[in-house]
């Protein structure tokens, strides 16, 4: 015979709680690394301003840093110019000095074996004023080889594009550079 009453309402047996759903986890994992993303990019930000809000160039350093000082001067009457002197081969290319109106790139090329300005080595920002600095390479210089450095004009992004950044002009229409030889 069966021990089961019909009258009374079926009642299934209680299960334990279930853990929260493995989607609420990843979510919660996403927020806070996106948390993270967002506080360590605007961290990044702040230490690479300057308290008037501008940007600096990651080698701009502080003044008191005379490999990558720019000093910005508030009366600049010379036009955009840039020397740079015989160095030693390596992987990075030091200007003597910079002249500018405005912030601008200068572009090491190679010589074209014409000695003409050739394929691009590297680039470095620098900001208006005189200053000296270096520049960084991709591919670093050869004893004996003949480069230049020139000055490219910024379109705003702050990013270096050889077909967007197009070289600066002196009042003869040509590329305002500097040659130099590499010991």
């Amino acid at each position: 015979m069966n021990n089961f009453n019909k009258n009374l309402p079926y009642n299934p047996p209680v299960q334990p709680a279930t853990p929260k759903s493995e989607m609420s986890t990843y979510i919660i994992i996403a927020v806070i690394a996106f948390a993270l993303g967002l506080g360590s990019g605007w961290l990044w930000v702040n230490k690479n301003s300057t308290s008037d809000g501008a940007t600096k160039d990651k080698n701009t350093a502080d003044n008191t840093d005379k490999e990558t000082n720019q000093t910005p001067t508030s009366d600049l009457t010379a036009d955009n110019s840039i020397s740079v002197k015989a160095q030693p081969a390596g992987i990075e290319v030091e200007v003597e000095q910079v002249v500018l109106k405005a912030m601008a790139w200068v572009v090491v090329h190679e010589d074209d074996g014409a000695g003409k300005p050739g394929k691009i080595l590297g680039a470095q920002l620098f900001d208006a004023g005189t200053g000296l600095g270096k520049v960084e390479l991709l591919r670093g210089t050869m004893a004996g080889g003949d480069y230049f450095a020139m000055l490219h004009a910024d379109n705003g992004d702050r990013a270096f594009d050889p077909k967007l950044d197009m070289p600066i002009l002196d009042i003869a229409g040509q590329p305002i550079m500097a040659t130099f030889k590499v010991n």
